[in-house]
C-alpha cells in the first residue's frame, strides 16, 4: 500500500482539541447571529448544567437538545452557519498543546483522526480546515427536503473504539500502533483501543484513572 501509515493519531474535540465545548458554542454563535432567540438559550444552559454537575447521560443530552434546537432544522442552513462560525468564535479557543501534537503527528506522516459526539456538520469542515485525514461525529436522519429528522448515530466512546479498530485492521496496524487524546472519563473505551491514551485537560474521574495508571497528562 502506496505511503501505507506506520501510526494513528485519533483526537477528541470538545475540551482537548478546543479549550471549549463545539456544539454549545456553536448554538450561543447561532443566538448571536439571531438563527435562535435569546429565549432558547436559558433551556439550553440548563440542559448543559444537568449534564456536568446533575448526570444526565450523554445520550439523553444529545436526544434533548435535538429535540428542543435541531428537530426539521435546515442542514444546508446550519452548514453555511458552521463556517462563520469556525472563523468567528470556534478556532481562537485551540487548545494549544493538544493542537501541536496534532501538527506533530501529521509532521510525521501520523494518520490522524477527529472523533467526536459533536454534529457531524461542525467535525467535518473542522476536520478540513486542521488536515485532519479522517473524521466522525453525530449523524443524522435528514428529510427529502433536507431537515434534520433524528439523530441516526452518536459518536459515543464505543462507536470511537470500533472505528479505530478498523482503521487499524484497514492499514495492517497493531493497538501499539496508536494514540488517543481525550479529556473525559465517559471516552475510556476509546483511549483504550490506544497503546499511549493521553489525557487532556482531564475531568475529575480521567484524571485519578490516569494518574493510577500512568498515562500522560496534557
Amino acid at each position: 500500500m502506496k505511503n501505507k501509515p506506520t501510526h494513528i493519531s485519533a483526537f477528541d474535540l470538545d475540551h482537548t482539541l478546543f479549550r471549549v465545548n463545539t456544539s454549545f458554542s456553536f448554538f450561543s454563535h447561532l443566538v448571536k447571529k439571531r438563527f435562535y432567540s435569546k429565549l432558547h438559550f436559558f433551556p439550553a444552559i440548563y440542559n448543559y448544567i444537568r449534564h456536568h454537575f446533575f448526570g444526565l447521560s450523554i445520550d439523553k443530552l444529545h436526544h434533548t437538545v435535538f429535540k428542543n434546537h435541531l428537530y426539521h432544522k435546515s442542514l444546508q442552513s446550519l452548514k453555511a452557519h458552521a463556517e462563520t462560525f469556525l472563523s468567528d468564535d470556534l478556532f481562537p479557543h485551540l487548545y494549544q498543546p493538544a493542537y501541536r501534537r496534532l501538527k506533530e503527528a501529521q509532521q510525521k506522516g501520523h494518520y490522524t483522526l477527529i472523533l467526536s459526539n459533536s454534529p457531524e456538520f461542525l467535525v467535518q469542515p473542522i476536520a478540513n480546515k486542521l488536515g485532519v485525514k479522517h473524521c466522525g461525529g453525530t449523524t443524522y436522519d435528514i428529510t427529502p427536503s433536507g431537515k434534520l429528522e433524528a439523530i441516526s448515530e452518536l459518536m459515543m466512546a464505543k462507536k470511537k473504539a470500533e472505528v479505530i479498530k478498523k482503521v487499524r485492521e484497514e492499514f495492517n496496524l497493531e493497538k501499539s500502533d496508536v494514540t488517543a487524546y481525550s479529556d473525559s472519563y465517559h471516552d475510556l473505551l476509546f483511549l483504550e483501543e490506544a497503546s499511549h491514551p493521553v489525557a487532556v485537560q482531564p475531568d475529575k474521574r480521567l484524571k485519578k484513572y490516569a494518574k493510577i495508571h500512568n498515562w500522560e497528562i496534557i
